[in-house]
């Protein structure tokens, strides 16, 4: 079902979807059950996606840090 939300092309459905998973213990503690996702239904993608789509619609005088970022030209660090 996921995956059938997204977007094919023709402007209908949302930009990306994501699928988290999580086991909470009797303490109230919460696990992510990140082997438990399929690749294409994960944050990292859906993060990728996400930026991406925001990227693309903003003037290239926007976010250049995230560009330069993606783009491998600054470390995460810097």
């Amino acid at each position: 079902m996921m995956r059938k939300l997204r977007d094919r092309g023709d402007g209908n459905g949302y930009t990306a979807t994501c699928l988290l998973m999580y086991d909470a213990g009797p303490s109230g503690a919460v696990s992510i059950l990140a082997d438990e996702i399929p690749a294409d239904l994960g944050a990292p993608q859906f993060m990728d996606r996400m930026i991406t789509a925001i990227l693309d619609a903003a003037p290239a005088s926007f976010h250049r840090t995230v560009r330069e970022r993606r783009r491998g030209r600054l470390l995460l660090e810097e």
